[in-house]
């Protein structure tokens, strides 16, 4: 009986092969496409009403790459979640320092009425629960299109990583679920994770 959650031989092997190699064309484009929705949604928010989605785009992709990566890390037999983490934050810590920081100092030049109590909110940025925070304090990124904060925006950085935080653990839990090959388990871990995308 085919397992509710496996992949077959051929399909698996073929996304081993794409993703063994440095760049994916295909994903290129669709990280264009994002890109473009989004700009033109805060460029013309009332007339491309649906290029925020670019931002969701994102998420798929930013899933399927962690996935795929962890997958043939699995296979290859050299999956270690320190070495995980650590790529992560040397990718993603690097950069947003730099523009959290840069935009602070420039914001204290030109606009210093812009940072006035923005302790809080660097904190929630570079901590990972800004959409939190933002939700705390009845922000809505839709209607604060023009809003003074600089930062709004990185309440999707704190979603990828709240999503690269939680993500090895959910992989080791399926690893354990498929190597068992009880069709039970896979229907908890597929409910488990269907509930997760739903209201978390």
């Amino acid at each position: 009986m085919v397992s509710l959650l496996s992949i077959t031989p051929s399909k698996e092997d073929n996304l081993n092969t794409q993703t063994n190699k440095k760049r994916i064309p295909g994903l290129d484009g669709l990280r264009a496409i994002a890109i473009i929705g989004v700009l033109f949604y805060h460029m013309f928010p009332f007339t491309i009403k649906g290029g925020f989605l670019g931002v969701t785009l994102f998420f798929v992709l930013s899933g399927y790459l962690c996935a795929i990566t962890c997958a043939n890390s699995w296979k290859n037999s050299n999956f270690d979640i320190l070495l995980y983490y650590k790529k992560r934050i040397k990718r993603i810590y690097p950069p947003l320092f730099i523009v959290v920081f840069i935009t602070i100092g420039v914001l204290k030049i030109i606009a210093p009425e812009t940072i006035v109590g923005i302790r809080s909110e660097v904190a929630s940025i570079l901590l990972g629960y800004d959409n939190w925070w933002q939700i705390s304090q009845n922000a809505s990124y839709f209607t604060r299109i023009t809003n003074t904060s600089p930062f709004t925006h990185l309440w999707s950085l704190s979603i990828e990583l709240q999503y690269y935080f939680i993500f090895p653990f959910l992989f080791l839990l399926y690893r354990g679920i498929k190597k068992k090959s009880s069709i039970i388990w896979q229907f908890i871990f597929f409910y488990f994770w269907l509930f997760y995308l739903l209201f978390l």
